[in-house]
């Protein structure tokens, strides 16, 4: 079950389509022209390296496997059932009453799985859009401070020749050449300082429960 909850699809699109415009910036540009400069971002190293985006989503990879140890626990009780309705003289009350109580559990299960299925994606989608706005932001607040324009999407990791994903990612990226223009190090820097502010603001509420 797990498999088919994590990663979303959305994640992927997050994490290879992201790009940012900082559009109505009125900080003073850092070249001698006046023009703005443009830098680029690793939103996948970002994520990754995002110590709050990655405790929740063990969270909810935590919450997914207890709910496969439950579904599997029901799964062998219908198990038991089965076997002993197959030690049953068949048509009798009692293989009726055994049959009968496993479709009523097996239909129960199938129900449980698919509210858990749309309940886990809806967490998991929830926490890459908050998270992506959170990254945004921090972009955006490096850009205006630093007289960025533009921040492209592009990737640090190099291409394995031997991964035919890898080499297909690799050779369809945006950006071919930069020089010393990557921020990632200090959005990861950014988001990471923002979420300790914001637990240590929430602590004192969180005692007084």
């Amino acid at each position: 079950m797990q498999g088919r909850f994590i990663p979303l699809a959305i994640a992927t699109a997050i994490l290879t389509t992201a790009h940012f415009s900082v559009a109505e910036d009125t900080s003073p540009a850092v070249t001698a022209s006046g023009a703005k400069t443009v830098a680029v971002v690793d939103v996948g190293r970002v994520f990754k390296e995002y110590k709050l985006f990655e405790s929740q989503l063990a969270a909810i990879k935590r919450d997914v496997k207890r709910s496969e140890i439950k579904i599997t626990n029901a799964r062998s009780t219908i198990e038991q059932l089965k076997r002993r309705a197959a030690e049953t003289v068949p048509g009798s009350p009692q293989h009726t009453k055994l049959i009968e109580s496993v479709a009523e559990q097996q239909k129960e299960i199938q129900a449980r799985v698919a509210e858990m299925k749309v309940d886990f994606m809806n967490r998991e989608a929830r926490l890459y859009a908050n998270t992506y706005r959170n990254v945004q932001r921090a972009v955006a607040e490096y850009a205006r401070d630093n007289g960025i324009g533009i921040v492209l999407r592009d990737m640090a990791s190099e291409i394995n020749p031997a991964d035919r994903d890898s080499v297909l990612k690799g050779v369809n990226r945006s950006i071919v050449f930069q020089d010393n223009a990557d921020i990632t190090d200090a959005v990861v820097e950014i988001v990471n300082s923002k979420a300790v502010e914001e637990t240590a603001k929430g602590a004192p509420r969180a005692e007084k429960r």
